[in-house]
Formats: C-alpha cells, sequence, structure tokens
C-alpha cells in the first residue's frame, strides 16, 4: 500500500510556460485536489515569497536556467527569509540541463531536496509524493 501524498500545495518556478503547464497538468492528475501556484517570471516568485507567510506546506519546482534571475540566484535570495517562511517550502530542483556542475551545485545546496530532470513523468511525480 503506498502511502498518501503529503503535499496538496505546490509553487512551481519556470520561464517555460508550456513547461508549467505539463508539469501542472500531472500534478491535477495525481492530485485532484492541488492548489497550485505558477510563475513564469522568477522574479514575481521571489517576491511572492518574500511577501507570503504560509500556513501550509508548499512543495516547490523550481527550474534552474531562467533569465534575469536563475534557479541559484533564487535559492540565493531564499536563505534570507525568515526560519519560519524557509520552513515551509521544500525545493526541489527541475532542470533539463545535464551539467555536472550544475546537478553537484543544486544537490549540494542545503534547501534543495533533490535535483529531477525534465520531462517529470507521472510515475516520478508520484514516487515523489511518496517518498
Amino acid at each position: 500500500m503506498q502511502k498518501a501524498a503529503t503535499y496538496t500545495h505546490f509553487i512551481l518556478i519556470d520561464d517555460s510556460k508550456m513547461d508549467l503547464f505539463l508539469i501542472s497538468k500531472i500534478i491535477q492528475v495525481v492530485q485532484p485536489d492541488a492548489q497550485i501556484l505558477s510563475f513564469d517570471q522568477p522574479d514575481l516568485a521571489l517576491a511572492h515569497f518574500q511577501s507570503a507567510q504560509p500556513e501550509v506546506s508548499y512543495l516547490v519546482l523550481l527550474d534552474i536556467n531562467m533569465p534575469v534571475i536563475n534557479g541559484f540566484d533564487f535559492l540565493d535570495a531564499f536563505h534570507n527569509l525568515t526560519e519560519s517562511q524557509k520552513s515551509k517550502y521544500s525545493i526541489y530542483i527541475l532542470t533539463s540541463s545535464h551539467n555536472l556542475t550544475d546537478i553537484e551545485r543544486g544537490k549540494s545546496n542545503p534547501y534543495v531536496r533533490e535535483v529531477l530532470h525534465k520531462p517529470l513523468s507521472k510515475d516520478h511525480f508520484v514516487k515523489l509524493l511518496n517518498l
């Protein structure tokens, strides 16, 4: 018997509207009651994080390669949030990059739970929720 998914709230940060759409669809299939916030501009996502005082936990899927503010810049700014804010977010990097430096940098970041590769499949997402 599979463990029940622990997340119903998701934040997607990716400059590709197509990737945001596809990931949202996968989430909706697996978690029909999911609450999804999508940001195609990481600066808007960062502003949301800085102003939010979340009462629930969020699973965050963060792209690395984005213009203006990339995923690593986002993580640097995330570090400046309060501990109570940071505690509400579980960040997973979702990337199409196979650059080993980027992957290792993501894995070594204290706020990143795991580095995942695009495209995210339904089966991989289910596995992620059941970790």
